[in-house]
């Protein structure tokens, strides 16, 4: 074994142990949704404290004889019965009530839920509805350790070198492990195991680095290897194994939540992820020190030289769950940072942060300012790019491409444009064609119309429709159309002469109205190429209701209902090319991961219930308090987020 061999087995054997342990500690609730009392603690309890206990709490108002302060309140339903069926929303009164479907149940009444609360309350439902709270609810919230308590506790105090046991069996201990091992052994009146064979060790440390088992080749040449470096070779061949990095990498997946989509609402995908994925394994396969490892996650694009592996690195803040279409941009930050500290607190520190920011937490010594403290840090950091699709935020992206491959994305999208135009534009002909036909027979739409029921069926409107030459969706939306503005004055001639029959009526009033409007406009630009409006109210009526696209001579949005079956083929076939073209066009290289935010903020204020728009004193860049020795505490750059000298103070 090389002595370079031997140092990075040395690091890399840390942060197996490091990987192994976070797997341990957050195993349960890494998933972050997925932990049922996690899930009610973040989402739930603010919706019930902040919106619904005003009303209903057992020490206040008991509206409708319901309280909602505990658990065994709601269970008690109230004085119309059971509120909420655990595992069925749609079964719920609670849910009908917030979903204000029913004007005569809506809760709260004077200010409803938004869609994303709502939508919460009916995921807790449909998973069970699990409550935490027991008996009445306290009248202080439980206070968590002190900072001096917490220093005190095990896992906040420093890592000491215990003196290594005095061994009864110096021919079966090998390293200091050992010792400890056997001490233990001793204590408790056991033999350790007899040593195992060859074979079996082998197959033991091929399934603890690679998770397969060993090939029978490997086996015997391990087996007829009698040199006495025989376990030195077996083991640097499975770590330079491909598995291995994939084998332990994936642990780390599991760690970093990686997806390969944002989940949540419009559940796009992460197109770049794979090069982080990559970049884990590869980190683990090459034997990358974990302090490196970690930095690299954290702030590798601000790291001195900074390349493209060290900035894939920061995909582990960019990977998540997230709503890509929440309207309030600052509300979308702020979930975001509050999704990157719960994640680097459960894959670091071994401890859960999210709850950290509504209130201190209930069990550990952290408190809002530990974690708005962190969250200034994060709030100078970029996560998300200056583009966006419409309400969508895109995540932020480092570009990696050379000017050569720019240049050649710019013309694979100049293609894709091009293939787009062509099939915009036919569509817009194919509409135009359909549109200008209906307009010359308004009128015959009109008096087609009279002879129709408000509910008609497209079988009824096709049998007036096709022997005139009219369009049978186009009339029924016509039909429709006057259904819905029968107190129209440009419609009420209409609508008394179709109740007594009088088609021919219609048609007389209709024909001269828009033959007036026609000749209006015409004279109008005459006089002026720019005229936007006739002077007429009544003929400008006439024009408005011939030209909306969405009015009276509505255009079917389906190619099927609009067109006939040659355009609709045609439509479909420029669909496909320019669909084809985008698949196999080129997207410029860049990677996931974040970046430095145009200002920095070098303190953050406490987010009162952890809300944005209510807000508190400020708090500078921290670390948690109860974290810091002798005083210890990075040196902050006025210039930067902090994000390296955070990781830097963490290694």
């Amino acid at each position: 074994m090389t002595m370079g061999n031997a140092v990075s087995r040395t690091f890399f054997e840390a942060a197996r142990f490091a990987v192994a342990l976070s797997v341990l500690l957050i195993a349960a609730s890494v998933r972050g949704a997925a932990n049922p009392v996690e899930f009610f603690e973040k989402e739930i309890r603010p919706i019930l404290v902040e919106r619904c206990q005003e009303c209903h709490s057992s020490t206040g108002k008991r509206k409708g004889g319901l309280v909602l302060d505990s658990r065994e309140g709601w269970m008690a339903g109230g004085d119309s019965g059971e509120v909420i069926a655990p595992g069925d929303p749609e079964k719920s009164r609670l849910i009908e009530a917030v979903r204000y479907h029913n004007r005569d149940l809506q809760m709260p009444p004077d200010n409803r839920l938004s869609a994303q609360e709502v939508a919460a309350l009916e995921q807790w439902i449909k998973a069970g509805a699990v409550d935490p709270r027991e008996g009445a609810p306290r009248q202080a919230p439980p206070k968590g350790m002190s900072e001096a308590e917490g220093r005190a506790f095990w896992s906040f105090r420093p890592v000491m070198d215990p003196a290594v046991p005095k061994a009864t069996r110096r021919d079966w201990v090998k390293t200091p492990v050992d010792a400890f091992i056997l001490a233990a052994l001793d204590k408790a009146g056991l033999e350790p195991a007899p040593p195992a064979s060859r074979a079996a060790l082998l197959r033991r440390l091929s399934f603890d680095l690679t998770g397969l088992p060993p090939e029978p080749h490997e086996i015997d040449a391990f087996l007829a290897d009698t040199s006495s470096t025989a376990w030195e070779k077996a083991i640097d061949r499975l770590l330079a194994s491909p598995q291995y990095g994939v084998r332990w990498g994936r642990h780390w997946l599991d760690v970093a939540r990686y997806a390969d989509s944002n989940g949540l609402d419009e559940n796009l995908g992460f197109g770049q992820a794979w090069r982080y994925r990559d970049y884990v394994i590869e980190s683990f396969r090459s034997g990358k020190p974990f302090d490196r490892f970690l930095v690299e996650q954290l702030a590798g694009d601000l790291l001195p030289g900074a390349n493209a592996e060290t900035k894939t690195g920061t995909g582990f803040l960019a990977l998540g769950a997230r709503v890509l279409a929440e309207p309030d941009v600052e509300k979308l930050r702020m979930d975001v940072i509050d999704e990157q500290l719960d994640t680097l607190g459960k894959a670091f520190f071994g401890m859960t942060l999210g709850c950290v920011r509504c209130h201190d937490h209930k069990f550990d010594p952290l408190t809002q300012r530990d974690y708005y403290g962190l969250a200034a840090i994060f709030k100078s950091s970029e996560s998300f790019a200056t583009s966006n699709t419409g309400a969508i935020k895109h995540w932020f992206e480092h570009p990696l491409a050379t000017e050569a491959e720019l240049a050649r994305a710019k013309a694979a999208d100049a293609l894709v444009a091009e293939k787009r135009k062509i099939a915009t534009e036919a569509k817009a002909a194919a509409k135009a064609k359909v549109q200008t036909e209906a307009r010359l027979h308004v009128v015959d739409y009109l008096v087609a119309a009279a002879s129709m029921e408000a509910d008609a069926t497209l079988t009824q409107a096709e049998t007036l429709a096709r022997p005139q030459g009219l369009h049978p969706w186009i009339l029924l939306q016509c039909r429709l159309h006057l259904s819905y503005h029968l107190s129209d004055p440009f419609y009420a001639p209409w609508v008394a002469m179709a109740s007594r029959g009088d088609q021919d009526g219609i048609r007389r009033h209709y024909q001269a109205l828009f033959d007036a409007q026609a000749a209006a406009w015409k004279k109008a630009q005459a006089a002026d190429p720019k005229v936007t409006h006739l002077v007429d109210p009544m003929l400008e009526t006439a024009r408005a209701a011939l030209l909306d696209p969405e009015g009276l001579l509505a255009v079917p949005t389906e190619p099927a209902k609009a067109y006939d079956s040659a355009t609709v083929a045609n439509l479909a076939r420029l669909d496909e090319d320019a669909w084809e073209v985008e698949s196999q066009g080129y997207d410029a290289p860049s990677v996931m991961g974040v970046g430095e935010a145009a200002k920095v903020v070098s303190a953050l204020p406490i987010h009162i219930r952890g809300s944005h728009l209510n807000l508190g004193a400020p708090v500078s860049r921290a670390v948690p308090a109860v974290m810091r020795s002798h005083g210890q505490e990075p040196a902050w750059k006025p210039d930067r987020s902090g994000r390296l000298e955070f990781a830097e103070w963490m290694v």
